[in-house]
């Protein structure tokens, strides 16, 4: 997904946007790529700031904020369960 040459960001990365795999109840799917960007990205303003990287707002941001919404999936987890340790 961010690989060159032409790195894809998904931008809206959260859990409503993932789905668990019929088949393989292990797996996730990310969906709802409508926000998906390459580079030069432009500013994403329609976003909540509540669950999106700051970065997100200004254009020319990367992988930080598909990243940055990645460790806030595995915070947020710890709400839907008490396995996950610290």
């Amino acid at each position: 997904m961010h690989a060159d040459p032409k790195p894809v960001f998904h931008r809206d990365i959260r859990w409503p946007n993932l789905v668990r795999d019929g088949g393989d109840r292990t797996k996730w799917i990310l969906i709802d790529w409508d926000d998906a960007a390459t580079s030069l990205t432009t500013a994403a303003m329609h976003l909540d700031p509540k669950s999106h990287h700051p970065g997100v707002f200004r254009g020319g941001h990367g992988a930080e904020v598909d990243i940055w919404a990645v460790g806030k999936l595995i915070v947020d987890a710890m709400v839907f369960t008490s396995d996950i340790p610290l």
